[in-house]
């Protein structure tokens, strides 16, 4: 019969096999890994990172650990597939992933004054001239204590829109009650 001693012993010795083995492997793939050769490292004083999942390390051995994790390897073969679909097959997309590198929509600001409802209105257009169907921009108006580029201001609030491969964009508009009720307001993309 195994008494509690045992017990405690037989895990302990366990628990110091894992942990040697644990750095024999890591001591293994710090010689066996060059990592001038790896094109996803970089260094940054004291902390490592990799370019392709965009995560932080604290050591060389950490950032080893992650480029054996499934992550890591998700990424790699993510990256390889877009990689051979370019290389076979020429997409229409192509056209669009080179254009969009994040720029500037262009926009056009109409403002109005409804004589019969005695209200101001403002009307936004933004042309995204090249986004997909998939690519839905969206817009959210914040007060003006939640932007910080500006000193606030009571008399103002900031419409900001936005797309995905596009600069977000804002507008500084009075700060009165937006009436969503209205036949006025809507968005159409």
């Amino acid at each position: 019969m195994v008494t509690d001693s045992n017990k405690q012993k037989e895990l302990k010795n366990d628990f110091t096999n894992q942990n040697k083995s644990r750095e024999i492997l890591k001591k293994r793939a710090i010689e066996l890994f060059d990592l001038k050769d790896d094109p996803f490292y970089i260094r940054l004083d004291n902390k490592f990172k990799c370019k392709l999942c965009l995560t932080m390390h604290r050591s060389e051995s950490s950032y080893l650990a992650h480029t054996q994790g499934k992550r890591h390897n998700k990424n790699i073969k993510k990256r390889n597939l877009a990689v051979d679909n370019k290389n076979i097959i020429q997409t229409d997309h192509s056209f669009f992933d080179n254009q969009r590198n994040l720029s500037k929509p262009a926009y056009k600001v109409t403002k109005a004054y409804c004589k019969i409802t005695h209200k101001k209105i403002i009307f936004i257009e933004v042309i995204y001239e090249y986004n997909l169907p998939e690519d839905v921009p969206d817009y959210r108006i914040l007060t003006t204590y939640e932007q910080s580029i500006e000193k606030p201001d009571n008399n103002y609030q900031y419409l900001l829109v936005a797309s995905p491969n596009y600069v977000t964009i804002c507008f500084k508009i009075p700060n009165l009650l937006i009436d969503y009720e209205n036949q006025f307001t809507y968005s159409y993309w």
